[in-house]
């Protein structure tokens, strides 16, 4: 015989094997035992783990409805239609132990006033009940009791007003999800989703991150019961996602949230020069020659993204009216947390010809200079911060650089003139220019695995570098594109 548990009816809440959920004994008689079949085909999957199960989100909800309920004036103001919910028959059950003692006093005969002894009951049962928040009642009842209102008058009035401090009202799925999320429909989505096809649904931190500032809004100081909850189940689960539909396939999403290192700076300057971003989908993606498909399998394992994320393409380009192609590997994916920071760090596309380099190397670069002066050091040139830009201008070079060492020659190619000039003023590049290569020419790309293909005409500018110069900053990261080094 398979064995059963007993949870609360109301909450339909699937426990787990050692959970047992008791009503509420001031509840007396409203609440009934119902029970769920553990060996029941339902839970007969070998996969299914009862541990998780009980720390899982859809006993957060329950909790969080359950502490809602007794805030009824929080809840009255937002949902002002919710209070239409007492009833009569509530009222009755509470005055008395007939549900029908109400409609049997609306029956008398006319002019029928209600007796002291009667109030007087109804007043003490408040008080118990609701203690201080029975005042409002109590008022209605000395208003009843001086003629100031009929009696039907007093009903309608009272039952709206039990209708703000009750506890009896039951918070609604549609409720719960302007409360949590600001939408009507989410958590009803999610009690169904989790009840039906995803027992094992976790909230991302974002989603739980909400929930405390809508919290704290609506009840002050009174969320932290609240925020408590949120926080165990975070503790419980600690492998959340960091944000709705974020993907298993990267581990380090927060990469770039703080560029400290000559790593994290190296890439975000390379990613300047061969990457881009849409803000708005958050999606990142990175494109090379084929023969630098080793920088793009480092650039994998430093995210935590899998290899075979990394897809190859031929590019065809008609230029000057001669057909070329290109073997191309690229590399595309959606993370919110880094578009974020990307974005947040001046990550823009730099191939526009009205914007310099990114906020964080001037910063970093200024950062340098105030050291100096406050360490009355000689240059600004061996502090970290310089360093640390440079990794950036490295990163830079290694997409859009190259070198030629019969020559003694290294230059930065880019159709935006305006960050080479910058280039050449932050790093003090002296004796050297920002030179036209030419103005514009028109390039027709054609990418075989689509569709598409697109006209580009831009002018090209280079920047030649200082050899002493450049050789100091490769010597910075070493996991760089080595053809690219002196």
């Amino acid at each position: 015989m398979a064995k059963k548990y007993n949870i609360k009816k109301e909450r339909k809440l699937e426990c787990s094997i050692d959970e047992y959920c008791y009503g509420d004994i001031n509840k007396g008689s409203q609440w009934t035992e119902s029970y769920i079949d553990l060996s029941s085909k339902k839970y007969e999957d070998k996969d299914f783990d009862q541990e998780k199960f009980s720390n899982s989100s859809l006993e957060l909800i329950e909790d969080l409805r359950e502490k809602l309920r007794i805030y009824p004036e929080e809840l009255a103001l937002i949902f002002p239609n919710r209070v239409k919910k007492y009833t009569y028959k509530d009222l009755s059950l509470l005055w008395s132990e007939s549900k029908y003692f109400i409609k049997n006093l609306k029956r008398r005969r006319d002019g029928y006033k209600i007796e002291t002894e009667l109030l007087d009951l109804l007043k003490k049962k408040l008080t118990i009940r609701f203690q201080e928040n029975s005042n409002g009642c109590l008022k209605i009842i000395q208003q009843y009791y001086d003629n100031k209102i009929t009696l039907n008058q007093f009903f309608d009035i009272i039952i709206s007003e039990l209708g703000k401090i009750s506890e009896k009202i039951e918070v609604t799925d549609e409720e719960m999800g302007v409360i949590l999320q600001g939408t009507k429909t989410y958590i009803h989505d999610k009690i169904f989703l989790i009840r039906h096809n995803y027992p094992y649904f976790k909230f991302s931190l974002e989603r739980l991150n909400y929930m405390e500032k809508h919290l704290k809004l609506i009840l002050g100081e009174k969320s932290k019961e609240f925020l408590d909850l949120i926080q165990k189940y975070k503790d419980l689960n600690p492998n959340l996602k960091i944000y709705p539909k974020q993907q298993y396939t990267i581990k380090n999403p927060k990469f770039f949230e703080e560029i400290n290192s000559y790593e994290k700076s190296y890439w975000f300057g390379f990613l300047h020069a061969d990457g881009w971003l849409n803000i708005k989908t958050y999606r990142i993606g990175l494109e090379l020659s084929v023969k630098d498909k080793e920088q793009l399998i480092t650039f994998t394992k430093i995210l935590g993204l899998k290899k075979n994320r990394i897809k190859e393409r031929t590019r065809i380009i008609k230029y000057k009216g001669k057909l070329k192609s290109f073997k191309m590997v690229y590399l595309k994916f959606v993370c919110k947390p880094m578009a974020l920071d990307l974005y947040n760090h001046g990550f823009l596309d730099l191939k526009e010809n009205s914007i310099g380099i990114p906020n964080f190397v001037k910063f970093t670069i200024q950062d340098a200079k105030n050291k100096q002066i406050l360490s009355g050091s000689t240059t600004w040139k061996r502090n970290f911060e310089y360093k640390l830009a440079l990794a950036w201008l490295l990163g830079f070079f290694d997409g859009d650089g190259t070198i030629n060492e019969d020559t003694k020659l290294a230059r930065i190619y880019s159709n935006n003139k305006i960050l080479l000039e910058d280039i050449k003023n932050y790093f003090d590049i002296e004796n050297y220019s920002v030179r036209t290569n030419h103005k514009g020419q028109k390039v027709e790309f054609i990418d075989v695995n689509s569709e598409n293909s697109f006209i580009i005409s831009k002018p090209q500018y280079s920047l030649q570098l200082d050899w002493k110069f450049f050789k100091y900053f490769t010597r910075i990261y070493k996991k760089g594109i080595n053809r690219k080094r002196p």
